[in-house]
């Protein structure tokens, strides 16, 4: 092989990964799933993080399957090609979610080691008053603490109505009953 073949085959392959993008973003992938939405807010991505990356290379499989089928069945090439432009496209959101499933367990395990504690987003219509001034006292006790949880929550009662349960060295100070209470 020479060099000149090997530019051809760069070129050859560069393009085929511009008709990825452009199906993705204009062409059926746009037309089905897109309708203008930003690609990390279209179904593939709510999907993938609901059924797992499986879901996502179980398409880019179900999409191959279907280009091998649709040939002997009289679709025209550029059909075939759209179905495995399609399962390319599919491969690329596996990988994009794997690296975002990945970055997220890096930040658990970071998190972990460092001793922070995520915040878990919760809908501003569930967030009470009460909720808002318990964990102000939650945060204020951390902080008193030098940083360190002083208590823990059941794993059973995690949920409506959980009650935070200090040791009983912070029995009796008032500080269960005044400022936190039961979440």
């Amino acid at each position: 092989m020479t060099i000149r073949d090997l530019d051809r085959g760069v070129e050859m392959f560069r393009d085929v990964l511009d008709e990825v993008m452009e199906q993705v973003t204009a062409g059926k992938g746009e037309e089905r799933h897109g309708h203008g939405t930003k690609l990390l807010d279209q179904p593939w991505r709510r999907l993938g993080r609901t059924h797992g990356v499986g879901f996502l290379t179980g398409q880019a499989a179900k999409k191959l399957e279907e280009a091998v089928t649709m040939k002997g069945r009289g679709f025209t090439a550029m059909q075939v090609e759209r179905e495995l432009l399609g399962s390319i496209a599919y491969i690329a959101f596996s990988m994009m979610m794997q690296r975002e499933l990945d970055g997220e367990q890096a930040d658990r395990e970071q998190a972990e080691a460092l001793g922070d504690f995520p915040e878990l987003p919760v809908p501003a219509e569930l967030i009470s008053p009460q909720l808002v001034d318990q964990a102000a006292g939650l945060r204020r006790m951390v902080e008193e603490a030098g940083g360190q949880f002083p208590f823990a929550t059941r794993q059973a009662d995690y949920g409506m109505g959980a009650r935070i349960e200090p040791p009983p060295t912070y029995m009796g100070h008032g500080l269960v009953d005044e400022e936190l209470g039961a979440c």
